[in-house]
């Protein structure tokens, strides 16, 4: 969805490897699920919503999200995604020098998720 003010996408990323030595290929295949909203407004409680919902499908309760200092999200509004004990991904408000580099002139927020543990 898209228009001048604002645009929302979201999506599975198809499978992709990461670097694991300890696989006997070398590397490991992730399933993500992404979400991007941006807009005049962050829209950081759009994607926390689709996280919500998304955990709400899936009958998943053990989750929460805490706070990250990962540099891609703007300082404080950052978040990891736990299940259980475990990090299975992020959300936030990108940092303005990310926007910058892709050329993104509105604030974005982004949600994504490895669908492994999940599923």
């Amino acid at each position: 969805y898209h228009t001048d003010e604002v645009c929302q996408s979201s999506g599975i990323n198809a499978e992709y490897g990461i670097q694991q030595e300890e696989a006997d290929t070398g590397c490991q295949n992730l399933r993500n699920v992404c979400a991007l909203y941006c807009g005049k407004t962050s829209g950081f409680e759009v994607v926390h919503g689709v996280l919500d919902r998304l955990m709400m499908a899936l009958n998943e309760k053990d989750y929460s999200i805490q706070q990250s200092g990962d540099p891609m999200f703007f300082s404080g509004r950052g978040a990891d995604v736990i299940l259980g004990s475990k990090k299975i991904g992020h959300l936030g408000i990108l940092h303005p020098e990310v926007l910058e580099k892709f050329e993104i002139s509105l604030p974005c927020s982004v949600l994504e998720i490895n669908l492994e543990p999940l599923i």
